[in-house]
């Protein structure tokens, strides 16, 4: 008894602690994490032949930054930012020819940045805004 906390912690369905880092892997065909979701502040997204598609536009995010290690053989990784979040290639990314941001590289106050470390190898990795319906 002397070990426990002077405090009980009760977690209810809705407070899990988030995980510390989101895994989306696939070796084909295609694998979407999009909706209402929580951002935690560290992704891996890997793909062989696949797709993934990672959309932030509904998710929320407490992180002033999230890391995205994005690796792709032959596959696509799309990211997927809504208005006022910005995104960064890491300088340690390898391939960079395959990767495309089309998203701004400076957020708007208060919004987050994501930042790639990407490596394609003959895939691609593209990043940009969600496109508003007219």
């Amino acid at each position: 008894m002397a070990d426990l906390p002077a405090h009980s912690v009760a977690i209810t369905g809705d407070a899990l602690p988030e995980p510390d880092t989101l895994v989306l892997k696939t070796k084909a065909p295609n694998l979407r994490q999009s909706g209402q979701w929580t951002v935690p502040q560290r992704i891996t997204a890997e793909t062989t032949t696949g797709f993934i598609t990672i959309d932030f536009t509904k998710a929320t995010c407490a992180h002033r930054e999230v890391a995205v290690e994005a690796v792709t053989r032959s596959g696509w990784i799309r990211l997927l930012l809504p208005d006022g979040w910005a995104a960064r290639i890491s300088p340690s990314s390898s391939n960079t020819s395959h990767i495309s941001n089309k998203a701004p590289e400076t957020a708007a106050p208060g919004s987050p940045t994501v930042i790639v470390t990407g490596h394609p190898l003959s895939g691609y990795i593209k990043i940009r805004q969600r496109h508003r319906r007219r």
